[in-house]
């Protein structure tokens, strides 16, 4: 697929931005804003589909229905590529799902947890596409919602594990809306992940951009309540892409975490993450054991093809839940072939961008080695959106495409990937 040639759209698909879509496009970016500010609200249980979940399927619905999809060149390849991932995981996990009731006789419970997992992932798959063709489709107008929405959300969260400090039977380590420290963690990684990736787009108005720091700060302080060590580990990885380019980035990011970890109430956290160290006072192996590594010594048979996501109690290991690492748990459950399908789809985000693919989506690939991030959506947002930037870096610049000056790049619609 060429990557060039890109060119003005056609007056009639002027035409049609000019008429009623412009109504849609507000109503679309409307419930896009309310997703990410409920995201990190669980009105019910962990695995039960959340407010932000059931506005996602009606996001995807509206855009379906205006003819809305279309993906730049390296998120169509990207998604088409992730797209054959989550098709394995079903192949996988309903293998094993027939394979586990066989053996039962139609006896106990329905093994429903491996088929979940594959949900999780097509559910995911259709937000990635949701994000991919409305940045495609909106420019501009996606990339200021986004970050402005995002940075809302990141100082609410911060004002309510403020106030919520010690409030939680995690003692010291805050959980805001979420069920427990680690997730919201995890979201500031996230949210730190999306803000430095899309301050790199074509379509990032300066004066967003400067309100950065403020959002950084709020989720520096939000992964220092939280007390995940890597959470911590991943948002301060993050700080460094966005401000270690310059001394001046470099020193004002210096500020900001000073400040953030002194009003995190120092001397409670500190003594909370030194606790957990000491507690968790272990061997390489011993710790390997304890995340569930253990699984894949004792079981290789599975590391080809797969054991499935779920039913975790027919294997031998320190723990009966689920392996705590995105890769170890994604080379155990689909095996070889699983995790070499969804490297095969971050490559298409490497070969578009080089190294720089791999340096953004490092602080959420980094939490991910000691949890299980991978059902997380905000992760495969924030992949589909390094692909999209990695198109804009070449469509803004030289003969094959121009910036609008509003709407940053145009690219050719007859090129774009549409399903």
């Amino acid at each position: 697929m060429s990557l060039g040639g890109y060119s003005e759209p056609s007056p009639a698909v002027e035409d049609l931005d000019r008429s009623g879509i412009k109504v849609s496009t507000f109503a679309l970016l409307s419930i896009w804003a309310f997703i990410l500010l409920l995201s990190p609200i669980y009105v019910f249980p962990s695995g039960i589909p959340q407010p932000s979940d059931w506005l996602c399927l009606l996001l995807f619905s509206l855009l379906l229905i205006f003819g809305r999809i279309g993906f730049d060149p390296v998120s169509g390849v990207f998604l088409k590529r992730i797209a054959m991932f989550v098709f394995y995981t079903c192949i996988v996990n309903l293998v094993w799902t027939l394979l586990i009731r066989g053996l039962q006789n139609r006896g106990g419970s329905f093994p429903q947890e491996l088929l979940l997992a594959s949900a999780y992932y097509m559910f995911n798959l259709l937000v990635a596409a949701s994000v991919g063709a409305m940045n495609f489709r909106m420019g501009a107008k996606f990339v200021h919602c986004t970050m402005v929405t995002i940075i809302i959300s990141s100082v609410f969260q911060a004002v309510v594990a403020w106030q919520t400090m010690g409030q939680n039977e995690e003692g010291v380590r805050t959980t805001a809306f979420f069920e427990n420290p680690n997730q919201l963690g995890y979201f500031a990684v996230l949210n730190a992940s999306l803000l430095v990736v899309l301050a790199r787009s074509a379509y990032a108005s300066r004066w967003i951009v400067s309100l950065l720091p403020i959002s950084i700060a709020a989720l520096i302080y939000l992964a220092i309540v939280s007390s995940s060590r890597a959470g911590l580990v991943g948002i301060g990885f993050a700080c460094l892409v966005h401000f270690g380019t310059t001394y001046k980035r470099l020193i004002l990011f210096s500020i900001l975490a000073i400040g953030a970890f002194f009003s995190g109430y120092l001397p409670a956290v500190s003594e909370t993450l030194i606790e957990r160290s000491i507690e968790k006072n272990q061997s390489f192996v011993e710790e390997l054991a304890y995340r569930g590594y253990d699984r894949m010594w004792n079981h290789p048979e599975y590391l080809l093809l797969g054991a499935g996501e779920g039913e975790y109690e027919r294997f031998q290991s320190s723990i009966q839940i689920e392996l705590h690492s995105t890769p170890g748990s994604m080379l155990f459950s689909y095996g070889i072939v699983g995790a070499g399908l969804f490297a095969f789809a971050v490559f298409a985000l490497v070969r578009a961008q080089g190294i720089v693919a791999l340096v953004l989506l490092a602080p959420a690939f980094m939490y991910g080695l000691s949890h299980q991030g991978l059902r997380q959506s905000e992760l495969w947002v924030l992949m589909v959106l390094v692909g999209a930037i990695a198109s804009q870096s070449v469509h803004s610049q030289g003969d094959s495409g121009f910036v609008d000056e509003e709407e940053g790049p145009v690219f050719d619609e007859g090129r774009a990937e549409h399903v």
